[in-house]
């Protein structure tokens, strides 16, 4: 972190992965925080920010708002796991004034974290830069805030991206070639910022290529989506007057490190070649099944989970629910309670006491107001319907933490 804006950068993204061991761990707080020695340095590194966080709390006297307001808007968020629109609810304000705050906040917890642990002198303030460069690091750094964490399948978002650049292409007589991606491979970012990484990617190719051709490739490098884009001039000519716009590669470049990824550059010295290789972080899909012999409301449930880490697969018939589960093997089970011809308290007890579900963790999902007899007979959670998206996804995102799973 060589800097005060890549310190703070560092702070926004272990804030928006709070309850993430894998990224935590990973995390340049943890060496700049003293941490290194920890045994658990995801925990402790989660532990200091939100103690920072409670600091700001004590830190500010009945008269000081601003400080209070600091505390509230980074606990809802980022610890408590709030959308901003219910933190806005909360708080009284607009959506557009709470992402002013929210920023202050975090400017105001880099600050003290600065203080707090003496990174004055060792994080010299970056050089200054342009209202118009400073607005574009706000929007890009705030993509962050707005869109969350996700686990976005890269065989969609490709093709999407393509269907937007085949008119261009066609336009500058460039040739697309797309090898298979398998459905399988997922990156840890939101479908929209994947799909602009490509698109911004594609954009630079084609029109630094005319006539010619490119060629786009997936695949997996260790624990990483490698995405790798080639482009070639048509035969016996160079890069038109201008070349590569830049611009499209360097918000390639900004998007995939705001990810945690990684973009890497390399042109032809005669300028008739160049390719961009982009390493994103794999996503890991958590598989849910859900027992509920309502068709409208898995469907609902599905909408729930669209950009989400969660994969959700729905059982309509309760008789084969437990043998779907053995099959499956999910992360996580949703259970309906009134289901025809099955009575879920003991399908309850049946997945309970299964070798092979017995483990599992299962959320209660009914109309009933039975949440502590749920709760007795095994049940690990338990929400009551209809469920909002927030309440639906924070009792699946409970569970899976629970099994270190987000």
């Amino acid at each position: 972190m060589a800097n005060a804006r890549s310190f703070a950068e560092e702070l926004r993204q272990a804030l928006n992965r709070l309850y993430d061991p894998a990224f935590l761990r990973k995390s340049p707080l943890v060496e700049a925080l003293g941490l290194s020695g920890s045994a658990n340095t995801a925990g402790a590194l989660r532990d200091a920010l939100i103690a920072a966080i409670e600091e700001l709390k004590l830190a500010s006297s009945p008269a000081q708002f601003t400080g209070r307001q600091d505390y509230s808007v980074l606990f809802c968020r980022y610890v408590q796991r709030l959308t901003q629109g219910d933190v806005a609810n909360q708080l009284g304000l607009s959506p557009r004034h709470l992402r002013r705050v929210q920023e202050a906040a975090l400017e105001a917890l880099a600050d003290h974290l600065r203080t707090r642990y003496n990174l004055l002198a060792a994080m010299p303030v970056a050089g200054a830069r342009s209202a118009d460069e400073a607005a574009v690091d706000q929007e890009i750094a705030s993509l962050g805030d707005r869109l969350g964490d996700a686990c976005t399948p890269i065989e969609p978002a490709v093709r999407e991206a393509l269907e937007l650049a085949t008119r261009l292409a066609m336009r500058q007589g460039v040739a697309l070639q797309v090898y298979p991606v398998s459905p399988t491979v997922s990156a840890a970012l939101p479908a929209t910022v994947l799909k602009e990484i490509v698109l911004n990617l594609l954009m630079a190719a084609i029109q630094a290529v005319p006539g010619g051709a490119i060629s786009l490739a997936v695949g997996e490098e260790g624990s990483a989506v490698l995405i790798e884009l080639s482009a070639r001039t048509a035969m016996g000519r160079g890069s038109p007057p201008g070349g590569w716009d830049a611009d499209a590669v360097d918000m390639a470049q900004r998007l995939a490190e705001l990810y945690q990824g990684q973009l890497a550059t390399l042109k032809a010295a005669n300028g008739t070649a160049w390719r961009a290789r982009v390493w994103l972080p794999a996503g890991e899909q958590i598989l849910v099944l859900a027992i509920e012999d309502n068709v409208d409301t898995l469907q609902l449930w599905e909408r729930y989970l669209q950009d989400s880490r969660f994969r959700l697969l729905g059982e309509t018939d309760p008789t084969q629910a437990l043998t779907m589960a053995q099959r499956l093997r999910p992360a996580v089970i949703v259970l309906d309670l009134m289901m025809p011809g099955t009575d879920g308290w003991k399908l309850l007890a049946q997945l309970r006491n299964h070798p092979a579900t017995a483990a599992t963790p299962i959320v209660v999902c009914s109309v009933l107001p039975q949440k502590e007899l749920a709760l007795a007979l095994g049940a690990s959670d338990f929400i009551r319907k209809p469920a909002s998206r927030e309440v639906f996804r924070a009792a699946l995102q409970r569970q899976s933490e629970a099994r270190g799973l987000a």
